[in-house]
């Protein structure tokens, strides 16, 4: 999602976790990973670090963890403490985009 508001452009990039019902979400503006209740409520920041996010792009959540690409890095975090911050992996060329694959990342039934 983009969003343009008086000569400045905002990435916003946002998921959906349907197995723990939060949505999580990069804001590249203030370098911050957030989430939130699918009803709004408990929202909090995950990481907030300039240093770590000067241009992350995209993010998944794969079982306690939020991982996101800041090429040519791929970082992850514990989504619930905000800890054990791990690079996992560097010199990833064009990590535009990431994506988790396993039983655990799927509702049953879907």
């Amino acid at each position: 999602m983009v969003l343009s508001t008086q000569n400045k452009t905002v990435y916003i990039y946002i998921i959906s976790d349907n197995v723990g019902e939060r949505l999580y979400w990069i804001d590249s503006q203030l370098n911050q990973i957030k989430s939130t209740k699918f009803d709004g409520s408990d929202t909090h920041t995950i990481l907030k670090n300039r240093t770590i996010m000067p241009y992350p792009f995209d993010l998944v959540v794969f079982d306690s963890y939020v991982y996101w690409t800041n090429s040519p890095y791929i970082y992850r975090i514990n989504q619930y403490t905000g800890q054990n911050l791990t690079l996992v992996a560097s010199n990833v060329r064009y990590a535009k985009g990431i994506q988790m694959f396993g039983a655990g990342a799927q509702v049953n039934g879907m």
